[in-house]
């Protein structure tokens, strides 16, 4: 994914256009053996986050960066662009989810403010239509009327994997193969999803960032997109497009599913913007 964060301008020209994977001049025989994520990344993420990263990921230890990506992945809490670094610096001293989704609830207000910010930044005329939505829903959500907001939000997510995200990820991990020796393919949502995150490690290497920046946009919908016939306590679409019910339409899901939305829309203008300059 190309790099666009703070800092981003100073490696045009210095990071080639098209990126060489070391597994293409000598593939790693033990590579099924791979953990999800390499202990390697996150100290290389703190080197790197002021060229590689928003401004809300700097200033953080190698500690703290294993720690936000397990709670991206676990949580389903997008941390990219937003919340701001006050915000993310509380939910890494809380305790577990429920008490960063108890901190994110209480601050609504103000991450509201966050989110409508950064879908400003959405520009790509593609994303047009889905960045209008999103805007609707913080909109909603500031009228109190949460669970048109979750919806709506949901829905934007849906929307924004079904017709942009797919082809997204599919491209950029392309060379990426499961523990059978399988390409990524032509699946819905919740199985690139979860293919991703189960078949794609991050690598230790300095282009390893790059794609931790798409796995820090994908890592938190695992729970929106898994597949369950009876939903509850996830936040799920499920639970919005299917089998609507209280048991998991919850307004403590509101924030998170806001930041996904954001996060993915921020995530894919981006990449689509780096396309079109290419």
């Amino acid at each position: 994914m190309t790099a666009q964060a703070a800092g981003g301008d100073r490696l045009r020209g210095i990071i080639p256009a098209s990126r060489v994977d070391i597994s293409d001049l000598a593939p790693n025989l033990f590579a099924g053996l791979l953990r999800p994520l390499s202990p390697n990344v996150p100290g290389l993420a703190e080197k790197l986050a002021e060229l590689f990263f928003p401004p809300n990921l700097q200033g953080l230890s190698e500690t703290e960066w294993a720690q936000l990506i397990d709670m991206v992945t676990d949580d389903g809490i997008a941390l990219m662009w937003a919340p701001g670094k006050r915000h993310l610096r509380a939910l890494l001293d809380a305790p577990d989810r429920e008490g960063r989704y108890a901190y994110l609830h209480a601050q609504r207000a103000d991450l509201f403010d966050e989110v409508e910010t950064g879908l400003d930044e959405v520009r790509h005329e593609n994303l047009a239509d889905l960045r209008e939505l999103g805007t609707r829903a913080v909109a909603t959500a500031r009228a109190g009327l949460w669970e048109a907001a979750l919806a709506l939000a949901t829905n934007v997510v849906y929307t924004a994997m079904e017709t942009q995200a797919l082809a997204w990820y599919r491209e950029e991990f392309k060379h990426a193969r499961d523990d059978q020796g399988e390409l990524l393919g032509t699946f819905g949502p919740g199985k690139t999803v979860t293919w991703v995150i189960d078949h794609v490690p991050l690598p230790p290497r300095s282009v390893g960032i790059f794609e931790l920046r798409a796995h820090l946009v994908i890592r938190p919908l695992s729970a929106t997109f898994a597949h369950s016939s009876t939903v509850k306590d996830i936040h799920n679409r499920h639970a919005v497009c299917h089998t609507a019910s209280y048991d998991s339409f919850r307004e403590a899901y509101l924030v998170p599913a806001l930041l996904n939305m954001h996060s993915l829309l921020r995530g894919l203008n981006e990449k689509m913007t780096a396309d079109d300059d290419s």
